[in-house]
């Protein structure tokens, strides 16, 4: 769960990371990448770390619940890098983004997304649909869905920190789309369906610590 924090998920410079059947209340999914090397840099222990700038790809943003209220007028997923790049790396980061469920309280006219690599001189477009989206390359968000200028109850009682889903998300289908070796690490079951998000936990699985948030 991630609940009014800001960027919730925030991956930078990294690769290949999977995030599966997260819950965003208020806060961003941000997946960046930058120039930063450990070429010249003050800190070149920092990138050492990780990949180098041709490396930061791979990304998997899976069977995510996005939820911004009426006071929230930020993107829900953002996917960005700067223009001196746009030349350099014209891959996406994210190899993999589909089953996600953007929910978008109140009036209409806010970015649903961000996404980059783009042709054109800032790199990066603003996306008010998943159709937009769906337009930048095959594939991306086939079975995602949003559901913009909701209104009512969609959490039991998010003043008590319960965000299971109250009812279910209209045209929103169970589906199996955690891969086996990450069901294993969360300690789910193998094989069984799943609504977006982070509740329920599957039959089995045990609601604690961190592992419902992020597999990397």
């Amino acid at each position: 769960m991630f609940v009014r924090c800001g960027r919730g998920l925030w991956a930078l410079n990294s690769s290949n990371v999977r995030a599966y059947h997260n819950t965003f209340v208020d806060a961003v999914a941000s997946f960046e990448r930058n120039e930063r090397s450990a070429q010249a840099d003050h800190f070149g222990w920092h990138p050492k770390t990780g990949p180098d700038v041709d490396e930061r790809e791979g990304h998997a943003f899976v069977g995510n619940l996005m939820v911004g209220s009426e006071a929230f007028r930020s993107p829900l997923l953002r996917v960005e890098q700067p223009r001196g790049l746009c030349s350099r790396l014209t891959k996406p980061q994210l190899a993999q983004v589909d089953g996600n469920v953007y929910v978008r309280y109140g009036r209409a006219g806010t970015p649903l997304v961000v996404w980059s690599p783009v042709a054109g001189e800032s790199c990066q477009v603003e996306l008010s649909s998943l159709d937009e989206l769906r337009k930048l390359q095959a594939g991306l968000e086939a079975r995602g869905r949003a559901l913009l200028g909701w209104a009512g109850a969609l959490f039991r009682s998010p003043e008590l920190s319960n965000y299971e889903l109250a009812q279910p998300l209209p045209g929103v289908p169970s589906s199996d789309d955690v891969p086996a070796e990450v069901a294993k690490l969360l300690g789910w079951p193998a094989a069984q369906t799943r609504t977006p998000g982070a509740f329920p936990f599957p039959t089995g699985a045990p609601p604690r610590g961190d592992k419902r948030r992020m597999v990397k």
